[in-house]
C-alpha cells in the first residue's frame, strides 16, 4: 500500500500520466477528483497528504479541511485562487511553477504588443468587411524610440524587455519591490509611481501579479494620465486592470488594447469587453505551448516529490515548518 496520497482537485489535460510517472518517486497514490464533483474533494481534502490544483478555488474553509496535508502544489505561477495565508497557519507549503512559460508569456506579449502597433487585427477586420485601405489604420509610428512600459519586472516582464529592446524600443518600468540593483543589470529604467510609467509610455504591458495592492492597479486616474492613442496590453491577471476605466478609454478613442487575461473567466460571451471598440481578446492563452506544459505538469509533480524527500517543494510561495509525514 502506497504511504502518500496525492490529490488532484481538477486538471485541464487528458490524463494525469505525466504527473503518475514523476510521483512514483514516493509511490503515491494519485486520487483524481476532477470528474467526480464537490462531493468527492470534500471527502478527500481530509485524506490527502498532498494536494495539486489547477482552478479549483482553495479557501480558507477548505485548507482547514486538510487534517494532514503537507504541502499544495498549483499548475501556474500566479497563486491567487489558494488562500496563502490559511495555508500557511495551518503549516502546509504552496509551491508553484514560476518559470515554466516565461519565453511564451514574453513572445505572446510581444505578439499582442506588435498587433496593436501595427494595427494586424484591425486591418483584417477591415479588409474583411470590405474596406482596403491603409488610411483607417492611422496613425501608426515606427517603433524604435517608443517607449514601452512593464507594470512588474520579474521574470517575463524582463524577457520581454530583452526582445523589445532589439526591436528599438525605451523600456522602463513600475515595480517597487525590486531593488535598484536588479533594473541596473537588465538596463530597463526605473519609474518612480505608476502614474509616472503610463504618462511616459507608449505602450503599457502588464506582469505582475493580481494582489490587494495590484487590483485595479490601471485606474480611471491612471489612464487620465496617459498619452493619447496609448496601447495596453495584458498577459498577467485581468483585474490589475480597471476594466470599466480601460472600457472608457478604449470608447473615446484614447487607447487600443489586447488582451489575453480578463476579470471575469471564462467570460460570457455578452461580456461588454467585447463589444468594446479597439479590442483584441486571447482566451488566456499566453503560457501555451506543449513544451511548456509539460514542464508544468512535471514541475507540480516534482514539487510534491521534494517534499517528501527534502522538507520543502522546489518552488515554494510561503514559508513554513513542518516534519509530519516528511522523510528528511
Amino acid at each position: 500500500m502506497s504511504e502518500f496520497r496525492v490529490l488532484f482537485t481538477d486538471r485541464k489535460h487528458p490524463d494525469l500520466d505525466i504527473e503518475r510517472e514523476v510521483l512514483k518517486g514516493i509511490d503515491a497514490t494519485v486520487v483524481d477528483a476532477t470528474d467526480e464533483g464537490p462531493d468527492f474533494l470534500e471527502r478527500e481534502l481530509p485524506l490527502a497528504d498532498a494536494v495539486c490544483n489547477q482552478y479549483a478555488v482553495l479557501d480558507r474553509a477548505r485548507i482547514e479541511q486538510m487534517k494532514q496535508a503537507c504541502v499544495i502544489s498549483h499548475y501556474g505561477i500566479g497563486v491567487n485562487r489558494i488562500d496563502v495565508d490559511a495555508a500557511t497557519d495551518r503549516q502546509i507549503w504552496v509551491a508553484n511553477a514560476p518559470d515554466y512559460c516565461t519565453e511564451e508569456v514574453a513572445t505572446h506579449s510581444l505578439a499582442l504588443i506588435l498587433n496593436l502597433e501595427r494595427g494586424i487585427v484591425e486591418y483584417d477586420r477591415l479588409y474583411r468587411g470590405g474596406t482596403w485601405t491603409y488610411d483607417l489604420g492611422r496613425p501608426l509610428h515606427r517603433i524604435s524610440g517608443r517607449t514601452l512600459g512593464l507594470l512588474g519586472l520579474g521574470r517575463i516582464a524582463r524577457k520581454l524587455a530583452q526582445y523589445a529592446t532589439a526591436l528599438g524600443y525605451r523600456v522602463r518600468a513600475y515595480d517597487p519591490v525590486l531593488p535598484d540593483e536588479d533594473f541596473a543589470r537588465t538596463g530597463v529604467e526605473r519609474a518612480a509611481t505608476v502614474i509616472d510609467l503610463v504618462a511616459s509610455a507608449d505602450v503599457i504591458s502588464v506582469h505582475t501579479p493580481l494582489t490587494d495592492a495590484t487590483r485595479n492597479m490601471i485606474n480611471a486616474d491612471v489612464l487620465a494620465h496617459a498619452k493619447p492613442g496609448l496601447r495596453v496590453v495584458n498577459a498577467s491577471r485581468g483585474a490589475v486592470i480597471d476594466e470599466t476605466a480601460l472600457r472608457a478609454a478604449l470608447e473615446e478613442g484614447r487607447a487600443v488594447a489586447a488582451l489575453d487575461v480578463i476579470a471575469s473567466e471564462p467570460p460570457s460571451m455578452d461580456d461588454p469587453i467585447f463589444a468594446t471598440p479597439g479590442t483584441t481578446v486571447t482566451p488566456h492563452a499566453a503560457f501555451y505551448s506543449e513544451e511548456a506544459y509539460e514542464e508544468l505538469r512535471r514541475t507540480v509533480a516534482e514539487n510534491v516529490v521534494n517534499v517528501f524527500h527534502t522538507g520543502r517543494p522546489l518552488h515554494s510561495v510561503n514559508s513554513v515548518s513542518i516534519s509530519r509525514g516528511i522523510h528528511v
